[in-house]
């Protein structure tokens, strides 16, 4: 099966751009929402360079409009060379480069089942994919969301994923490791969710998108539903060129 590419992924200048919104969000992440001076047609999957006064940073592209000229992204925690675009504000301006990557088959997956399988910060990429296919929504089958945290207090998105527990054809179902008191959700892994979908596999694709080192234990678990490997897509931990991140199937990763 062939891989749908972005155009121009190597040469793409800069755009000027100016940060709209600023949330915060659990874990210390912040998303930040970015006005365009001229579009950008991107895809879920593909990535931007974000270059502030003080720091550059690619990161992916954690939403979807049909405006192309407002992005999100979200800025996240925890490591020492993303914490200075942690400093940006409402109003400040900066640098957008992109869309830079591949992204994901989404004329192949066209008619299908949609199996999204998120872990932690995971669901930032997956947020694109599921947010452009409700905007599409005649286009695609079911949609199967599961989405893992360590703890209920980890959980990103949390009103977005209430909203789209009542989007048609949409299942939404989120478990954590250790729940706080009162927790009345799943409790463990992800992958322990994915026999309990009831999937046609010859008519189902699924995208995978969690941290480092939890891919090989989620395509372990992806047997469970007895999808092909051309079917399976993930935003892998390998980089591209570009030092970000590769969107391919899980047959290409196990090379």
């Amino acid at each position: 099966m062939g891989v749908e590419k972005a155009s121009d992924v190597t040469s793409v200048e800069p755009v000027l751009a100016t940060v709209s919104e600023r949330e915060e969000l659990a874990g210390g992440h912040c998303r930040l929402a970015i006005a365009l001076k001229d579009a950008l047609k991107y895809k879920p999957g593909q990535y931007v360079q974000i270059a502030s006064a003080d720091a550059s940073q690619a990161l992916p592209i954690a939403g979807w409009n049909n405006d192309f000229t407002r992005i999100e992204v979200v800025v996240p925690t925890g490591q020492s060379k993303d914490s200075a675009l942690l400093n940006v504000a409402e109003g400040d301006r900066i640098e957008v480069r992109g869309p830079l990557g591949r992204h994901l088959p989404l004329s192949a997956m066209q008619g299908q089942e949609i199996i999204v399988l998120a872990a932690s910060d995971g669901i930032v990429s997956a947020r694109s994919l599921v947010q452009y296919i409700l905007a599409n929504r005649g286009q695609y089958g079911s949609v199967h969301i599961i989405y893992g945290t360590e703890h209920p207090k980890d959980i990103l998105f949390q009103k977005e994923l209430n909203e789209w527990k009542s989007a048609p054809k949409v299942t939404v179902k989120v478990i954590v490791e250790r729940p706080a008191d009162g927790w009345m959700g799943y409790v463990g892994v992800p992958t322990q969710l994915l026999p309990s979908l009831g999937v046609n596999s010859a008519n189902s694709y699924a995208y995978l998108s969690a941290p480092n080192g939890v891919y090989k234990f989620m395509l372990l678990s992806a047997g469970a539903i007895h999808l092909p490997d051309q079917r399976i897509w993930l935003m892998n931990d390998k980089r591209d060129n570009e030092g970000a991140w590769v969107v391919m199937n899980a047959a290409e990763y196990r090379l």
